[in-house]
Order: structure tokens, then C-alpha cells, then sequence
């Protein structure tokens, strides 16, 4: 019933338009104390509905550099990596819908003096190409190495490698809403490293025949969206955050002749504490009725 309605039904499978723009046509509202200003007030049609964009203005720096020394059957590889970046990050209102303006409040929170995100600027009016709902900056760096080592023989090739990276981020928010008192200024700079290492050997059997392994054991530093709690409107952090872990290894049979080629395969990977970043409301009354998870 569901795909039928889906497939068959505009009402269903198609927004609208008609319905957001009528919405917004009837919606005249007068405001009062617009921008916190006591003497100001605005009357007009007010957005219901009304599109939006999320803005994430980066820019960003990187170096890197390779040193290689070998000879005949030794080959060593130091690889480093250095990486800034500086984001700008707030919601820019593209279509007011037929609107004269929107209103710069948070309607799923149900006390009006908390609504705003923006104290110093209570019923702020927006118009398109507006600034609203949040705004904070992001500065970050990250710090790689890659040290590795090859040995070609005969009969057997090894490669070592291994992994150092380390992550550091802070948010600077600009706006200060009624609810976090974080959610203005600079928050402390986070950091978070990982390691890893990884092994190659390939067993060359004869010219045609080969057998190779491969096994890498990798723990990964957090990433800023991992790190702060809903950085929108606050600038703090979790607390004993795991990393995530993976371990991964692979068998091959390999086998090369000028007129066939062909390979079979084993491989198993396993990931631990992975960390999931959602986004949702949760009301006082709904929060005190459900567990902490």
C-alpha cells in the first residue's frame, strides 16, 4: 500500500510548494523587541517554512616530504605529512518561500528565553542570505609520520611499516545562546594520537608461484567531530572516549604465466569502538523517561 501510494500519488512522492508558500502568506505576525531592542518592532509575513543551507567555509594548508635510501636489496622510507585547516561554520537562509523574514529562534526548545541562539540579539530577524541558527569557527591540525622498511630477496620480500598520527582541534563559538555557557568563546585545544603497524612478506615460490601475507593492527585518533558534543550550540567535550581499533589480515595465492593469471584470496578485518555522531532532540519530559543511552 505504502509503494502504491508512493508510485502513484504527487501528494505522497512530491512536496507541496503550493502548501509551504500559502503557509507563509497567511502567516503575518508582528514581532516586538526585534535585535533586543525595546523601541523596534516589525510586522509582516513571518516564514513558516522556509530553505536553508549548512555552510562549512574551509580553508587549508598541507606540507609533506618523502626521504628514501636503498641499495641493492634494502630499501628504507621516512613519510611525513603536515596538515591546518580553519573552518567557518554556521546556516545561511536561502529561500524565505514567498516570507518577508524568519525569525532567529530554535523552535524546539519550549521556553521562549531560551530560544535564541544568540543572547545580545533576542528576536533577530532574518532575511535571505543571512547568517542565523549558529555560527563557530574550527582550527586544526594534523600531524602524520610513515617510517617503513623494505627487504627484497631471492625467494622472499618483507615490508614493515608503521603509523603515527596526531590530531589536535579547537572550536571557537560565536554566538552565546541562553542554555550552554560554552557555547561563546574558545574552547581548550583537544588532542588525540594514534599508532598503527603493518607487515608484508611474499614467499616467491618459483617464477610463477607466489604466496603473500599481509597483517596490520591500527588504532585511530578521534576526529573534532568526534570529540565535542553537538559543537553548534556548546564547546564541550566528551570525556574517556575509546578509539577505534582495527586489525585486518589477508592470505593470497598467486599464480602469473604469460597466457593466464589468476589469484584466490582469504581476508578478515575487525573494528572496535567505532564512534557514530547523531544529531536529535530530546525534551526534558522525554529525557527523564528513557535510559541514558
Amino acid at each position: 500500500w505504502v509503494r502504491q501510494r508512493w508510485t502513484s500519488d504527487p501528494s505522497v512522492s512530491q512536496i507541496d510548494w503550493v502548501g509551504l508558500y500559502n503557509a507563509n502568506y497567511l502567516n503575518v505576525r508582528t514581532i516586538q523587541n526585534v535585535g533586543g531592542d525595546s523601541t523596534l518592532s516589525l510586522t509582516g509575513t513571518q516564514a513558516v517554512y522556509f530553505i536553508s543551507q549548512r555552510i562549512s567555509d574551509t580553508r587549508e594548508f598541507e606540507h609533506f616530504g618523502k626521504l628514501k635510501w636503498q641499495n641493492k636489496r634494502h630499501r628504507l622510507q621516512m613519510l611525513y605529512r603536515l596538515e591546518w585547516s580553519h573552518s567557518d561554520n554556521h546556516l545561511r537562509l536561502d529561500d524565505l518561500l514567498g516570507a518577508d523574514f524568519a525569525l532567529d529562534v530554535e523552535d524546539f526548545i519550549d521556553d521562549p528565553a531560551k530560544q535564541h541562539p544568540d543572547i545580545s540579539q533576542m528576536n533577530r530577524v532574518v532575511r535571505e542570505g543571512d547568517q542565523f541558527g549558529y555560527h563557530y569557527l574550527v582550527r586544526s591540525g594534523r600531524y602524520s609520520l610513515y617510517p617503513a622498511y623494505q627487504y627484497l630477496g631471492r625467494h622472499l620480500d618483507v615490508s614493515l611499516g608503521g603509523y603515527w598520527q596526531y590530531n589536535e582541534f579547537q572550536r571557537e563559538g560565536k554566538l552565546q545562546n541562553a542554555i550552554f555557557p560554552t557555547s561563546f568563546g574558545k574552547s581548550s585545544t583537544e588532542g588525540s594520537s594514534g599508532l598503527g603497524a603493518k607487515v608484508l612478506a611474499t614467499w616467491k615460490i618459483n617464477g610463477r608461484n607466489y604466496l603473500q601475507a599481509n597483517m596490520a593492527l591500527q588504532q585511530l585518533p578521534n576526529r573534532f567531530e568526534q570529540t565535542f558534543v553537538n559543537p553548534e550550540w556548546r564547546g564541550d567535550v566528551f570525556t574517556n572516549l575509546a578509539k577505534t581499533g582495527i586489525a585486518l589480515g589477508d592470505l593470497s595465492y598467486y599464480y602469473r604465466s604469460p597466457g593466464l593469471k589468476w589469484q584466490l584470496s582469504a581476508f578478515a578485518v575487525a573494528i572496535d569502538d567505532q564512534t557514530v555522531s547523531k544529531n536529535f532532540y530530546l525534551d526534558d519530559q522525554l529525557e527523564q523517561g528513557v535510559s541514558s543511552e
